[in-house]
């Protein structure tokens, strides 16, 4: 039996134009102090947006990668801005 050496999302969902998936892999991380060096897991997002040009006839699609901690970030965000908080002034 093969094995199957093509990476799948260990998650992946969709709403509306939206499409996620999360993907784990490992990292080896030298360290200079051992000989050896650590493997750590990292997991990414993959967040896609979708929509159609007319114009075109054509799909496109942006996405962008980052890590599962910046997504909670920006659902804490959309969720305040949902529950109709102010925004503190940036500066």
């Amino acid at each position: 039996m093969e094995k199957n050496n093509k990476k799948q999302p260990i998650y992946k969902d969709k709403a509306g134009r939206f499409k996620i998936s999360v993907w784990k892999s490992e990292r080896a991380i030298d360290d200079k102090n051992f000989l050896m060096s650590k493997v750590v897991d990292t997991s990414k997002a993959c967040i896609q947006y979708s929509q159609y040009n007319k114009n075109t006839n054509s799909w496109q699609t942006q996405q962008i990668w980052c890590f599962c901690n910046d997504v909670h970030n920006l659902v804490k965000l959309l969720d305040r801005i949902g529950e109709g908080e102010e925004s503190p002034a940036l500066n």
